[in-house]
């Protein structure tokens, strides 16, 4: 809940790279970067490790969002945004 309030009308940078894990289960970790006001510093916030199955752009496109709005946040406050570089991200 405190994230939720740190991050709240923020704009903010967002990263986020696929992993398949020994199951080949694959994941998308999602990471932003903001200005904390309550820590007065920038802060780094792991969001999630959101489990995905179809990984065109289109399917992380809906998951990033779906995350992103459990956190009452938008891509609308996005200001930066970094991948690994992978034609679908």
């Amino acid at each position: 809940e405190e994230l939720k309030d740190d991050l709240k009308d923020k704009k903010y940078v967002f990263l986020y790279d696929e992993s398949t894990d020994i199951a080949i289960q694959k994941h998308i970790c999602i990471v932003v970067r903001f200005f904390c006001n309550r820590n007065e510093r920038i802060q780094t916030a792991f969001l999630g490790l959101v489990p995905v199955i179809d990984t065109t752009g289109e399917a992380l496109f809906k998951k990033i969002s779906d995350e992103l709005a459990t956190y009452n946040q938008t891509l609308n406050n996005c200001i930066g945004f970094a991948s690994d570089g992978a034609a679908s991200m």
